[in-house]
């Protein structure tokens, strides 16, 4: 027995030196890249004791000895410059959780100071950490696979350490989805790290719960969802990355009440979206998302129906009682007062418009303001990822597409308007054939019962025999004509073919309008965005501040030129005549709009004619 304990005692008073050399050695590092490697051998030492009876005395020691606070900074060390790099940064973050998950039992005041300091701290570097990792795999080319690999094993290797971490709290699941850095690692591109985010924010919404959950700030989610839709609604975004972005849309409809409302007014075209993706290896969770919007469309019609009910009860009421005070007024009071009040409640009420004048117009610069400031981000973002030589071919197509989608927008409205025209007057003329032919069809049928009391079909003693032949021989001539007359084999065959091929037809005709459909949505929902960029330039009264020109205006000298070039041609345009400008323009065919018309007037002649 005393020699157990002789061993016992020597273990303890070997770990507890090693301990006191790891931290004396830490503390006499000169540089600040050499505390890494020093610190990592308390994870070799930590798993070799974690399962045996030191495990207590290893993780008091380790407290004493103030290492743990050194562990946590040290995360925010340039990994790049250290021995090992990035795997001893994951291999660092393991051996905190771990010490985290194992010293809970050990102390109450060393249970508090974790939970309540050194965590959170923790988990903020570890997501930090997590953005590093990512920037620099980004950074590296696709020949550098090797390397690529070494990094994406310590960021999936760091988002699994942040996950166990909070897997039992609630409030720090919410922390980590608060945590700017979390959003700016959704900006990437990259589908492998894009993918492992998304499904670390799907697990850590479950962590998280309802009701932490909907304590987070609306703009806060919003900005996540903002970023996830954008990434569904990509057209070249992959797969895995689409079905990433559904799985954490349904998570979030269980666990955010508000899913439904942002759905309806924020991402109305998300419908649209989720179906494009039909057929991509992930339909179950398409599936649900979409079973979970239908849901909400009745809740959505019923909350609206009792909106505008309240909506009319209230004017009704507030009718009312304006209409009774105005009675009130007019009895009680004389002329001259009732003059005076009517100017003082003209002034409040001229006062009253002005302040909210001057309160829209407030709202009004700053959506504008926000709304260049998040195009000018968009815009740097582009930039910063285009070559410098591509920069000037990259905001000449951008300009070009925009007068594109213009131009593309004010024909269409025109050729709809030139065809309702049309219908409206090709209705008016079936209008006219269909009360002519019920017209004639009742004619017909006077003239026939005219015709049928006019005869006598019958005497008063029967039916002669010459009458009888000649009913005889009408309905033989009645039936020889509407018998109808068995067809051919080779008939058959001919009908049947010509059948199918107008159902071949018809197949692929509706094919291609729906191809049409969604093209013209897409081009729809690219004008409307284009179109509300425009809306928010300032206009000429307003004062022009140093970021408002600096957007307007281009470095490149093509790009000066070409807006000079354009701004002489538009001076030049508008001081030509009117006809000059149809011809130069071409958006009005005068002769085909001519001949149409004279076509359908022609038409109507006929019929009134007739």
């Amino acid at each position: 027995m005393s020699s157990q304990v002789t061993v016992e005692t020597q273990i303890r008073d070997h770990l507890s030196r090693k301990i006191t050399s790891i931290a004396s050695d830490a503390a006499d590092a000169r540089v600040e890249t050499e505390i890494p490697p020093i610190l990592i051998e308390l994870s070799h030492l930590f798993t070799t004791h974690k399962s045996s009876s030191h495990c207590s005395f290893v993780v008091q020691k380790i407290w004493e000895s103030e290492l743990i606070g050194a562990c946590v900074t040290c995360l925010n060390c340039d990994y790049s410059k250290v021995a090992g790099q990035w795997q001893v940064a994951s291999d660092l973050a393991k051996f905190l959780q771990l010490y985290f998950s194992s010293a809970v039992h050990v102390g109450a005041e060393m249970e508090q100071t974790i939970s309540t300091e050194l965590v959170p701290n923790f988990i903020h570097n570890c997501v930090l950490l997590c953005r590093r990792v990512q920037t620099r795999y980004e950074m590296l080319s696709i020949t550098v696979s090797k390397q690529k690999d070494t990094l994406l094993f310590a960021f999936k290797s760091l988002i699994e350490t942040i996950e166990k971490t909070v897997q039992k709290s609630s409030k720090l699941s919410r922390s980590v989805l608060q945590n700017a850095y979390l959003l700016k690692m959704l900006f990437s591109e990259e589908p492998d790290t894009l993918c492992a985010i998304l499904e670390s924010i799907s697990r850590l919404a479950q962590y998280c719960g309802k009701q932490e959950f909907s304590s987070i700030p609306e703009q806060q989610v919003y900005s996540l969802m903002d970023e996830m839709v954008y990434k569904l609604s990509e057209f070249e975004s992959p797969v895995q990355v689409a079905a990433a972005v559904t799985r954490t849309l349904v998570e979030f409809t269980h666990v955010y009440p508000k899913t439904a409302d942002a759905f309806f007014t924020r991402y109305k075209g998300i419908r649209f979206i989720i179906t494009r993706w039909t057929g991509k290896g992930f339909g179950q969770d398409q599936q649900r998302l979409l079973n979970f919007l239908d849901s909400q469309v009745k809740h959505m019609k019923e909350m609206e129906r009792l909106h505008r009910a309240a909506t009319t009860i209230q004017k009704t009421y507030k009718g009312f009682k304006a209409r009774k005070q105005i009675t009130e007024l007019k009895k009680s009071h004389k002329r001259g007062d009732r003059d005076q009040k009517e100017e003082t409640e003209r002034k409040e009420l001229e006062r009253r418009r002005e302040l909210e004048e001057r309160d829209l117009k407030l709202q009004m610069q700053i959506l504008r303001h926000r709304g260049v400031r998040e195009t000018q981000e968009a815009k740097l973002y582009m930039t910063e990822r285009i070559q410098a030589k591509q920069i000037d071919k990259y905001l000449q197509q951008s300009e070009n597409q925009a007068a594109l989608k213009i131009q593309t927008h004010w024909r269409g409205c025109k050729a709809k308007q030139e065809f309702n025209q049309q219908r409206e007057a090709m209705r008016k003329i079936k209008a006219v054939i269909t009360v002519q032919r019920w017209a004639r069809r009742c004619l017909v049928k006077v003239d026939q019962r005219r015709t049928l009391r006019g005869k006598k079909l019958w005497s008063a003693d029967g039916i002669s025999e010459e009458r009888r032949a000649e009913l005889q021989q009408q309905i033989e001539e009645f039936r020889e004509r509407l018998y109808l007359k068995p067809r051919t084999r080779a008939e058959d065959e001919f009908q049947f073919s010509k059948a199918q091929d107008l159902l071949k037809q018809q197949i692929k005709m509706s094919r291609i309008r729906a191809k049409a459909d969604i093209r013209r949505d897409t081009l729809m929902a690219k004008i409307k965005i284009d179109s509300e960029l425009l809306r928010e330039v300032p206009s000429l009264d307003d004062e022009l501040t140093d970021d408002v020109i600096n957007r307007y205006l281009s470095p490149s000298a093509p790009v000066a030129l070409s807006a000079k070039t354009a701004h002489l041609d538009s001076l030049a345009q508008e001081k030509m005549p009117w006809y000059k400008k149809l011809d130069l323009n071409g958006e009005i065919d005068l002769e085909d709009t001519c001949s149409v018309r004279s076509k359908i007037e022609h038409q109507i002649d006929k019929i009134v004619k007739y």
